[in-house]
């Protein structure tokens, strides 16, 4: 009990907002009625907010910090007849399935990472077809730049 009511109390000065009502239902767990509440609190899902710092109120964030849009929720979705009625496919999706790759944002572990898997993807649909990549990079990382390069290379379709 001491050890977890000391790291709940060390790491206040970091997260303020989430260590304060935690501590407090922990200090009243000892008695046996909230015993039933701290479970309840425990198991509820809640969602964690950012200090006003930490969350951008620009209109395109992406375009000038290179967040990427994919991680705000902010990705178009498009409606697509199908044999089966309509489908609705984010942007990203109905673009990759047409072999078309978009870099948006700077290059890092995450984002080459991501890119690679697309063009693997896209080599073991059809490696003859040619794939079309659309850059918007202020750039970043030079090994991860070069791990696109290399995957490029290294597939058979045209990039």
């Amino acid at each position: 009990r001491s050890l977890a009511r000391s790291s709940v109390l060390s790491s206040t000065s970091v997260l303020p907002s989430l260590a304060s009502p935690l501590s407090v239902l922990l200090n009243n767990a000892r008695s046996s009625a909230s015993r039933g509440a701290l479970k309840l609190a425990l198991e509820t899902p809640t969602t964690p907010t950012l200090p006003s710092r930490f969350v951008s109120t620009e209109v395109f964030p992406h375009s000038q910090s290179g967040t990427d849009v994919r991680a705000l929720g902010l990705v178009p979705v498009v409606i697509s007849n199908t044999p089966g009625g309509e489908r609705a496919f984010d942007i990203y999706s109905r673009l990759l399935k047409e072999r078309i790759v978009c870099v948006n944002g700077p290059i890092d572990d995450t984002t080459s990472a991501s890119v690679v898997a697309q063009l693997l993807f896209l080599e073991s649909e059809d490696a003859r077809s040619p794939v079309s990549m659309y850059i918007n990079s202020p750039g970043g990382s030079v090994t991860a730049g070069l791990a696109i390069y290399d995957a490029m290379q290294y597939i058979a379709s045209p990039v």
